[in-house]
């Protein structure tokens, strides 16, 4: 299991430039904090935060052709693209 985890932590770290972004980590660090008090939001589940922000993601990748592999991003992109990564980590128990 230890082995797991480490196997994922690289392949985290090597997929993308975004993760060095600003936005992105304040919005990893949003999405972790989130997550304790999810029942609380609009969302109401983490299932339903998660489909949210894949949408909202997906709308600005097909409407703006944004991308995780770009070298620059919109703050907004970014910012939400954090979340959903927070969120989906702790839905997989990572």
């Amino acid at each position: 299991m230890k082995i797991k985890i480490i196997v994922q932590v690289n392949v985290i770290m090597m997929t993308s430039m975004i993760e060095k972004n600003i936005q992105y980590m304040e919005g990893k660090y949003a999405g972790e904090r989130m997550i304790d008090k999810i029942h609380l939001t609009e969302y109401e589940t983490l299932e339903n935060a998660i489909a949210i922000k894949q949408k909202l993601v997906d709308n600005f990748e097909s409407q703006f052709g944004y991308s995780r592999e770009d070298e620059e991003f919109d703050s907004n992109y970014a910012y939400n693209l954090g979340i959903l990564d927070a969120l989906k980590l702790h839905a997989d128990g990572v």
